[in-house]
């Protein structure tokens, strides 16, 4: 799965101000896929969007790079 992790952190960072403050941590449970995604206190905003439009963009392309898998994708924006 470290492909995925590395298209979440390349599309986290390309969203945010400060992408050197990017940290994505990944845990696996239950058959489904956690992505941890930290951000600096100002980017959360960023990475959420106006009505979550950016966050939920993020998941369907991680979706979709992960059907193969069949693996339920969920991200977490963490303070």
């Amino acid at each position: 799965m470290s492909d995925k992790l590395d298209l979440l952190t390349m599309l986290v960072r390309s969203v945010v101000k400060e992408p050197n403050k990017v940290g994505i941590k990944e845990v696996e449970e239950d058959g489904a896929v956690t992505f941890e995604i930290k951000t600096s206190a100002m980017d959360i905003g960023q990475v959420i969007g106006k009505k979550g439009r950016t966050i939920r963009s993020i998941n369907n392309v991680m979706n979709a790079a992960c059907w193969k898998d069949k693996r339920k994708i969920i991200l977490k924006v963490l303070r």
